[in-house]
């Protein structure tokens, strides 16, 4: 701030860092020179005192970027548990962080650390974005509250749950090309020309693919797969948009539930998946706090969050990463104050880190604020007036500018680590026609380890190849995680035992029920079919996907033809069958809800028919013969089987409870004296008050 006269203040420069070893202090320090010499009087950090020689560096360049993300996850892994803090603890996963420039790579990122075991936490809204389980969420929340969100829709229609070819794709944009195509005539007056100026700003003549998803209609020749799969996936579509007018907290819960996204990831024993749990539960912790500035908590202002804090990461998300014991990955500019022993940064290639792409101006940009509006106007390219060479010199200042901008942004990263730095680039992207190289960044990185500050673990040679082979080959990434073999055959006979159980406490055999000796020791399970099949040629006359082993008819309590069915909660997952041949929900329970109580005053409930009491619970022997075999198991898989044994004992009781015909509602402590006359004249619809009080 400036003094009281207007002199400029007294200036002081931070003079020593204690967190970075001299090595790493020193590399830093000549990669900020241009920075140096734009301030006067800033001066170049020294290390604390003794650490003058502190501080290593790793650096590597691979062939591929797939290789590279392999490399740097080798060596988090290999620097946990083996190196040492100050305080003579061993390293742990904590102490470790992946800054990555951007977002993009961090599934890849993400995915290579959790295969090896190793905890991981996404740090930031806009990192979990980018992860599948939570995109599929967010994708299909934007197909419930946009029916012209095509781009989410498409994500779904070829994602490893619904499979649909690219030939049905085209022919289904094709079938939203017809329902909005209108004829205005061939007229060339002023009125034609006008209609052609406007064409498209109306909302009903935006393509939509959710419209053709609906009536895919019979112009058009859609695989016989495809067409159940579009009917399937409307009716889901359909019934979710029901529920738009509920909490925001519900209807996420409830796509989870319809799309069984939750269910299959804590089905899932390996620890990819169990990682993918946490994730998606921070995401929804994050849905739980949010509201908007004028306190709307709505699907459609969360979505609107969403896409801001992807576009304006940078400065709308500040989470800061947790204290739990976890490799964090984050981009570089959340590591701003942030500190750990070991610090790996991939993505050290042309291009990228320091990124060549150009800032939005607000030249040319209406949602980029003007420069000399800004509070950092002094440190801002200047437009010199509005002529073609003003305009030329302040993009070059721009691009000086993000260059500079990309150098601060360095320095911060390379000074992110105590005593060990990871660097690492590659020559082919994934996507990329044309080869990358190191970075200017990765290159005189390699030049400081060559004088002794570090190790240059790998360096690939420029390859001689003109093709990325990384776009040689289509590698199809599988989501919802694959089961393995002995998991679903275990599964599968869990679900059968349980509606064997269920049939028997109806009094109504189920048919085609078995019974299930004990395996023995020497069990092996069967080879189920593959969880995920390919998917159907376009051009092949396929039958409809097979439906599940239990026919919902066959279960005990579903309705006859002349009956009324149960409550819908279970519509969509029987419009929608999982690949692996186990439903969801039981239509027997879809429509039971079970609450209660402490039963206060016994005549206060609904008069109802009591029905045959029902063993309790703890008499039931779910399984025969298998409750007693434990003497093989561990102490955790003994404790694992009674916490099940816990649940089933309270989902039965639930169960009892919800087919008795009874609500037992609990008396508030207190009473008002309308309520006890109520109480007095009639205790049912008090009760009934109680249960459901008006709003």
């Amino acid at each position: 701030f400036p003094r009281r006269d207007g002199g400029p203040a007294r200036r002081f420069s931070l003079a020593e860092n204690r967190r970075s070893g001299g090595r790493l202090l020193e590399f830093a320090n000549d990669l900020a020179v241009p920075l140096r010499a734009m301030h006067e009087g800033v001066e170049a950090l020294r290390p604390a005192p003794g650490a003058d020689r502190e501080g290593w560096a790793r650096c590597a360049l691979l062939a591929t970027q797939d290789g590279e993300i392999g490399w740097l996850a080798d060596q988090v892994q290999h620097v946990i548990g083996t190196r040492f803090r100050p305080d003579g603890e061993l390293i742990g996963p904590g102490d470790v962080a992946v800054l990555a420039r951007t977002a993009a790579d961090f599934p890849e990122i993400h995915k290579a650390l959790v295969e090896r075991d190793i905890p991981v936490e996404v740090v930031g809204l806009s990192g979990l974005l980018h992860l599948p389980e939570v995109a599929d969420l967010v994708a299909t929340c934007e197909v419930l509250d946009d029916p012209t969100a095509n781009a989410a829709l498409v994500r779904l229609l070829v994602g490893p749950r619904w499979r649909v070819g690219q030939r049905d794709l085209a022919l289904l944009g094709r079938r939203a090309g017809d329902l909005v195509r209108f004829d205005h005539g061939h007229a060339d007056g002023p009125d034609a020309r006008l209609e052609a100026a406007v064409a498209g700003v109306d909302p009903t003549e935006v393509v939509s693919l959710s419209d053709a998803l609906a009536d895919p209609g019979d112009d058009h020749p859609f695989s016989p797969a495809a067409r159940v799969r579009f009917a399937r996936l409307a009716a889901e579509i359909r019934e979710l948009r029901r529920h738009l007018g509920e909490p925001l907290m519900d209807i996420l819960h409830r796509v989870l539930a319809v799309t069984g996204l939750e269910v299959e990831l804590s089905a899932s024993p390996n620890a990819l998946a169990a990682r993918r749990r946490e994730t998606l539960h921070t995401f929804l912790d994050v849905a739980a706090g949010f509201a908007d500035l004028d306190g709307d908590p709505s699907l459609t202002a969360f979505l609107a969050f969403l896409r801001t804090a992807a576009e304006h990461d940078k400065g709308l998300d500040g989470s800061l990463p947790s204290a739990g014991d976890s490799v964090k990955v984050l981009t570089a500019h959340k590591s701003k104050g942030l500190e750990w022993e070991i610090v790996a940064v991939p993505g050290l290639v042309e291009g990228a880190f320091p990124s060549a792409q150009a800032q939005a101006k607000w030249t040319k940009s209406g949602h980029t604020l003007p420069h000399p509006l800004r509070g950092d106007a002094d440190g801002l390219p200047v437009l010199p007036d509005l002529s073609a060479k003003g305009f030329k010199a302040f993009d070059a200042g721009m691009r000086e500018h993000k260059a500079t901008e990309e150098l601060r942004l360095g320095y911060v990263t390379f000074t992110r680590p105590k005593q060990l730095l990871i660097a690492s680039g590659h020559w082919w992207g994934r996507t990329q026609k044309k080869k990358r190289g190191p970075s200017e960044f990765l290159l005189r990185l390699a030049d400081h380890c060559a004088e002794g500050n570090g190790e240059i673990a790998t360096w690939a040679v420029e390859p001689d190849e003109a093709d990325n082979p990384h776009l040689a080959s289509a590698i199809e990434q599988v989501w919802p995680l694959p089961l393995d073999t002995a998991a679903l055959e275990e599964r599968r006979r869990a679900a059968r035992d349980v509606a064997d159980e269920l049939a028997r406490l109806e009094g109504v055999p189920r048919t085609g029920a078995t019974q299930h000796p004990d395996p023995g020791p020497d069990f092996a399970a069967p080879e189920p079919p593959p969880f995920f099949d390919e998917p159907p040629p376009d051009d092949e006359e396929l039958p409809p996907p097979p439906e599940d082993e239990w026919d919902a008819g066959e279960w005990p309590g579903a309705p006859s033809d002349g009956e009324a069915a149960p409550a819908a909660a279970g519509h969509a997952f029987d419009e929608a069958v999982e690949d692996d041949g186990v439903r969801a929900d039981h239509p027997a329970i879809a429509g039971d809800s079970a609450a209660g109580g402490r039963d206060l005053r016994p005549d206060v409930r609904r008069d109802v028919p009591q029905p045959e009491a029902l063993p309790a619970p703890a008499d039931l022997d779910l399984v025969p013969g298998y409750a007693d075999d434990t003497d093989h198991l561990g102490p955790a898989d003994r404790e694992l089987i009674e916490s099940w044994d816990r649940d089933l004992d309270r989902l039965v009781e639930e169960l009892v409870r919800g087919r008795s015909g009874v609500r037992e509602v609990d008396l508030p402590a207190s009473l008002s004296a309308s309520q006890l006359l109520r109480l007095a004249a009639d205790p049912d619809g008090l009760a009934r008050e109680l249960a459901r009080p008006m709003p």
